[in-house]
């Protein structure tokens, strides 16, 4: 994998897009509410159940130019996981370009023709914890979402 960063500091305030993903990789890996506040304004709590407990976050415009939206954030409180994602939108990031920075991803899901908001999943598992990367069908060849969470044990 190309060097990202993962483990540089949260509170360095993010430039574009992959300073960005990196350091969001890095506070999901942390698994702790708390350090979500060091990168991200407006956590809020949405929704609660007895087993999840679901945040958002008001929405970003990088210095780069990328606007991050509909920022969210679960929470398991049974096995306290946390799993978090975002949507992307004010510039077309190729499917070459998320190569470059996480290589060895597969197909994980792919749209069934009911929405063009439906969307090709790619995943790269990395220590314990999946990367997703969505291409909606409304515009395949762009980044549309990032989501990050601990992977599942069978």
């Amino acid at each position: 994998m190309k060097a990202t960063q993962e483990n540089s500091s949260p509170n360095i305030a993010p430039t574009d897009i992959w300073s960005f993903t990196t350091a969001f990789i890095q506070v999901v890996r942390s698994q702790n509410m708390d350090v979500f506040a060091e990168l991200l304004s407006g956590i809020r709590e949405e929704e609660r159940n007895e087993y999840v407990t679901f945040y958002t976050a008001d929405p970003i415009t990088l210095p780069s130019g990328e606007r991050l939206r509909a920022i969210s954030i679960s929470e398991n409180r049974y096995r306290k996981r946390i799993g978090a994602g975002f949507e992307i939108s004010n510039r077309c990031i190729s499917r070459d370009e998320v190569k470059q920075h996480y290589p060895g991803w597969r197909v994980v899901e792919a749209p069934r023709g009911g929405s063009l908001e439906e969307q090709t999943l790619f995943q790269v598992d990395v220590d314990g914890y999946a990367y997703t990367f969505g291409f909606a069908e409304k515009a395949p060849d762009c980044l549309n979402s990032i989501s990050v969470g601990r992977l599942r044990k069978h």
